[in-house]
């Protein structure tokens, strides 16, 4: 029997059915190989851990999301936040069934959770609807990971009440972190000469940089000194909004030898980039915290 669609449900997927379009686009396209009971199937074949590393997007095909990119490095900070033991999911499971029947709880507890997310913004910039409904992504997270448990041990689909709003809002997450945009502004015509490199490497490290109407602007001072056995470069960064708002101010010292490297300058700025990624990342763990801790 076919689930009946919530109306405060239909709301929520209708809010979203526009953003959707883009991303659903080309890359949605299910074949035999997976549907749910297919999916259930090859869990024999596979370990459950392989299982979780490969779903970093569920209801999409593998290697939609970079490895590198800002969105992977986040879901990954939030797995390993979770800490979950894949082998220990597949033993509880095959324990006994009350342990079946508690992993099967917990998984009910979790898709009831996701109804708390379904009034995150979808007003705003890309940034401020992606930092809206970022915090959901423990939840779904955890939910993965315990449906691919419970199907592995039943060998069957398990259908959840919430099955569509958890697709609906990882595939709406995805496509903000698409459409999250970094420009990059020097303050002075003298540190303009770094923007290149700086670009670069920011890219480098998954994140969408581009004059295109950004999410965020990153507004730059750096000084590079040639130092005795190599460089030092000293820059202050700051995020901002649209609206001029600072997001977080950083300044940094870098200092790079020339042992080793064939461009001392360019190492400088993969080490600023590295900086620049992991704050931004510590920013987003921070924001999940932050309101999932106020909504407990």
């Amino acid at each position: 029997m076919k689930n009946k669609v919530n109306p405060i449900l239909f709301g929520f997927m209708l809010a979203i059915s526009g953003a959707l379009l883009t991303a659903c686009s080309g890359t949605n396209t299910k074949t035999d190989s997976e549907t749910p009971t297919a999916v259930a199937q090859q869990l024999s074949e596979i370990s459950l851990q392989a299982a979780y590393e490969q779903s970093l997007l569920a209801h999409r095909n593998s290697g939609v999301i970079a490895i590198d990119s800002f969105e992977s490095k986040v879901r990954q900070v939030v797995r390993s936040e979770l800490n979950l033991d894949m082998s220990a999911l597949e033993s509880a499971v095959n324990d006994s069934e009350t342990q079946d029947a508690s992993l099967l709880q917990r998984l009910n507890e979790l898709d009831q959770k996701l109804e708390a997310y379904k009034h995150a913004s979808f007003k705003g910039s890309e940034f401020e609807q992606l930092w809206s409904l970022i915090p959901a992504l423990p939840v779904l997270e955890e939910r993965k990971a315990l449906k691919l448990a419970v199907e592995a041990d039943s060998q069957q689909p398990v259908v959840l009440k919430n099955d569509r709003m958890a697709e609906l809002i990882d595939l709406q997450l995805n496509s903000l972190f698409n459409s999250f945009v970094i420009s990059v502004d020097a303050l002075t015509p003298e540190t303009q000469v770094f923007e290149s490199q700086l670009k670069t490497q920011l890219k480098a490290e998954g994140l969408n940089v581009s004059a295109r109407r950004p999410s965020l602007i990153l507004q730059y001072f750096v000084e590079a000194y040639e130092v005795e056995g190599g460089i030092e470069v000293i820059g202050d960064f700051e995020f901002k909004d649209r609206d001029s708002k600072l997001f977080k101010a950083f300044s940094t010292q870098v200092n790079i030898e020339n042992a080793g490297q064939k461009d001392v300058r360019q190492a400088a700025f993969e080490r600023i980039a590295k900086q620049l990624s992991d704050l931004m990342l510590e920013q987003a763990n921070k924001r999940i915290t932050d309101v999932n801790n106020a909504k407990q």
